[in-house]
């Protein structure tokens, strides 16, 4: 790293090393060992954003500026936005326009304190609650943030005062609101706990949205023009169309395609009274962008303005009739968010292309220069105003200090103007940021799908299928018990890969996190569960009190602290193991959970979407938060008893295998894709695994071991599925068709079927196989591990 580079990353925070690493998270950001989207998440919490404030919530950059194109290009730099210009200077008009404002404070007021391009803000609780509004809670929280800018009692006096603070000869403040919303920050309804920080520290995710139809009692929907309905139409507001909007993008477009369907069916009708412009003021109309009222300025509007704004409050009320519905001037109505020709309709293909537009070569080549905009060098002082990035006063935390201020008045205008715009994010860097490094640049015109191996990096046994071989040895003859032990006593039951090693137990037992040196074991006889230390046959300690819950079928352990067990009750239970000074002194119930008819057989967790899955005899499969110990949803019933599950900790997606059927999930419990893998009963799945891809991959990658002997690789495919006539869909649970006539499913594909016997002798086994027990990706996924019913562990990879 240069000297520059050095300089950056002695100021910023993001210096903190990782524990257990002797390399910073700007160095591994800049040698790809982290993502685009880790990075900015990571970048956004040390600046003091949070999915828990609305006014400080994270902020990322528009990245695309084609969405008209029916496919994307990602190898032509014009189809991305410039990174390196605020969106106030996204066009040179535009830019121009917004120097001409900073310099007619200046040349009017002489006051150079305010003197500053926009007084509206990239990033606020309005913009991002229009973003999610199809979600709860965002639904009512923009329903409220409404009815507050409309219907405060004291806006007009608040306005005045807010229009002598700040200049009423300055034009852009007309497109401004001013209205009281001091205590708004601690009013504000906060997220859902499954809405983490997960993919800023690991990876982000989720909304659980749950039906929502009904407004909030007091508030109100915007006009439907002036809703987020359409991506292209928000991009050329915030890029060049609309002199008030300079708003960036929030990190759900690069994860969440749940926000951009109205799957709640929320009816986006306008009340009276509420859809009507105060007396004295003008209402602006640009389509999809919020644009608060304000007060009518002396005079006709300039010829520059009168593209943004309608011409009288009367004429206003002639187009709004006494009760507006959801409908935009064309009369279409406002429901999923019109998406690029690129997308083809589909919310998922959106989002993977636009993840997969983050972490292109030509963004990762400049988003240093968005972060030196945001967080950075250029956000503030003589280089923000040659960047033309320079925001009002009141949006920099640091430069503000309301204890000094002691007039009532001003205070609650100032916290209004806060709460209404947000803030600038805690600057993190005072040195231009350095750039990411080009090692491992990607061919042109290679498939983006395929990951790209750099110095040091394998390639995935995925992409190498055909070549893969079993490793002839057993677990035993490869000393993988680093620890002393011998093989496992019976079949296999849990595998896991470590950085230098691989572990395993038998079945009816599993290792616990984080240093997997400790087990956890159940069925016995008095159906009392131990605590063991994994390499001998010692018992750290014993509990009896499970047995009061019958005899313990399965289990998983989340968290070093939590475990979760289940069997012939039915009830899933939720235990905290007590620590105290390292030690473990108990085993404490936290939670039952009811839910189930028959014995639970298997369980799965994913701490990364706080989600617990328990599949149960009863063809049952249900949801669990692992945050609230509560009931989520449950899938529909299965054909048989649940005999394996897995999540995904990238994508949320969940697998779950009743019989020889193999169906798949998304996080919200809607399906997927099914297939049947195989007949009879010996083709019946005993477990299955997720391999985790990159993000931005919406294809999903299982495997799954039967009863005889044998693993297959499954893949999913999007097809393009035609619905003549738009029928109703077969399944009640399927997905509706798009206006198009077609709708996109996903479809399950076998990649490869693996035969132990045939590998290593050529020809099937005479006698039965070995049912296959247990299975695990190695950490680089180049090695697949299968253990059987024998106590065998055979290690697939393209080196054989």
């Amino acid at each position: 790293m240069g000297k520059e580079g050095q300089d950056a990353a002695v100021k910023a925070p993001c210096g903190v090393r990782y524990p257990g690493s002797d390399r910073t998270v700007l160095q591994k950001w800049q040698k790809r060992d982290m993502s685009n989207f880790e990075y900015l998440m990571h970048l956004n919490t040390l600046a003091g954003r949070t999915y828990n404030d609305y006014m400080q919530y994270p902020v990322f950059p528009w990245v695309l500026a084609d969405y008209t194109s029916q496919t994307l290009n990602l190898m032509n730099p014009k189809t991305f936005r410039d990174l390196s210009k605020p969106m106030g200077a996204q066009t040179k008009e535009r830019k121009l326009k917004f120097i001409q404002r900073f310099k007619e404070v200046e040349k009017t007021e002489g006051d150079m304190t305010v003197q500053c391009h926009y007084c509206t803000h990239y990033s606020s609780a309005i913009i991002v609650a229009s973003y999610l509004v199809r979600m709860p809670p965002f639904t009512q929280a923009f329903c409220s943030l409404q009815h507050r800018q409309r219907l405060s009692p004291k806006a007009t006096s608040y306005r005045k005062e807010s229009q002598r603070l700040l200049g009423s000869a300055r034009p852009q403040w007309r497109e401004s609101k001013t209205d009281k919303a001091a205590e708004l920050a601690h009013q504000l309804p906060k997220s859902t706990s499954d809405r983490q920080l997960a993919e800023g520290d690991a990876r982000a995710r989720e909304a659980r949205t749950g039906p929502f139809t009904s407004l909030v009692v007091g508030g109100s929907f915007d006009v439907a023009d002036r809703m987020f309905h359409s991506m292209k139409k928000a991009w050329e507001s915030a890029s060049r169309e609309n002199m008030s909007d300079v708003r960036e993008l929030t990190p759900e477009f690069f994860y969440l395609p749940e926000f951009l369907t109205n799957c709640n069916a929320v009816e986006f009708e306008v009340r009276d009274g509420l859809s009507h412009p105060e007396e004295g003021t003008r209402d602006p109309v640009p389509a999809d962008t919020w644009c608060p009222r304000a007060p009518l300025p002396q005079g006709p509007p300039s010829s520059s303005e009168q593209h943004t704004w309608a011409c009288t409050l009367s004429q206003t009320r002639k187009e709004l009739p006494e009760e507006v519905t959801g409908c935009m001037q064309d009369g279409t109505a406002l429901g999923d968010v019109q998406l690029p020709p690129w997308a083809d309709g589909d919310p998922r293909k959106f989002i993977s292309l636009h993840r997969q537009a983050l972490e292109s070569d030509f963004v990762s080549a400049n988003l240093h220069h968005w972060i030196d905009l945001i967080f950075g060098c250029k956000q503030q002082g003589s280089a923000a105003v040659e960047a033309v990035n320079t925001f009002h006063p009141y949006f920099y935390g640091d430069k503000m200090d309301l204890s000094s201020i002691s007039d009532p008045l001003i205070r609650s205008t100032i916290l209004g103007f806060v709460s209404n715009f947000g803030q600038v994010p805690k600057q993190l860097f005072t040195k231009p940021h350095p750039a990411r490094t080009t090692a491992g640049k990607a061919s042109p015109g290679k498939d983006a799908s395929t990951p790209v191996s750099l110095p040091g990096h394998p390639q995935p046994f995925l992409y190498s299928l055909p070549s893969l071989r079993p490793s002839q040895v057993t677990v035993k003859d490869m000393y993988l018990f680093s620890l002393g032990s011998e093989s496992p006593k019976g079949a296999i039951g849990h595998i896991v890969p470590t950085e230098k090693t691989i572990l395993a137990v038998e079945t009816n037992k599993m290792l616990l996190p984080p240093h997997w040196s400790r087990t956890f074991s159940w069925g016995f006889d008095d159906f009392s569960c131990c605590l063991g230390s994994y390499g001998s046959d010692k018992i750290l300690m014993t509990f009896e009190n499970l047995a009061a819950w019958g005899r313990c079928l399965c289990a998983v352990c989340p968290s070093p602290t939590t475990i979760v067990t289940s069997g012939t009750s039915a009830v899933v239970c939720v235990w905290e193991l007590s620590m105290a000074k390292g030690r473990t002194t108990g085993l404490h119930l936290k939670q039952a959970l009811y839910g189930h008819t028959q014995a639970v057989t298997c369980l799965a967790a994913s701490v990364t979407f706080n989600l617990l899955v328990s599949g149960s005899q009863d063809c049952t499969c249900i949801l669990w938060d692992l945050d609230h110990l509560t009931h989520v949803a449950c899938l529909p019933t299965h054909r048989e008893s649940i005999s394996a599950i897995a999540i995904s900790d990238v994508s949320g997606t969940i697998v779950s295998c009743a019989g020889a059927h193999l169906s798949l999930w998304n996080v919200n419990g809607q399906p997927l894709a099914s297939i049947t893998t195989a007949w009879g009963p010996e083709g019946a799945i005993t477990c299955c695994c997720v391999m985790e891809g990159p993000a931005w991959d919406t294809s999903h990658v299982i495997i799954t071991g039967s009863q005889d002997g044998m693993v297959r690789i499954w893949k999913t495919e999007e097809v393009k599925m035609s619905v003549p006539g738009q029928a109703a869909p077969e399944e009640p649970w399927a997905p509706p068709p798009s206006p198009r006539g077609h709708r996109w499913e996903k479809n399950l594909a076998l990649c490869r079927e693996l035969d132990v016997s045939v590998a290593l002798t050529g020809k099937p086994s005479k006698t039965s196989s070995s049912a296959v027990t247990a299975l695990a990706v190695s950490r680089n996924q180049t090695k697949l591990l299968v253990g059987d019913e024998k106590g065998r562990i055979f290690c697939w990879s393209a080196e054989g």
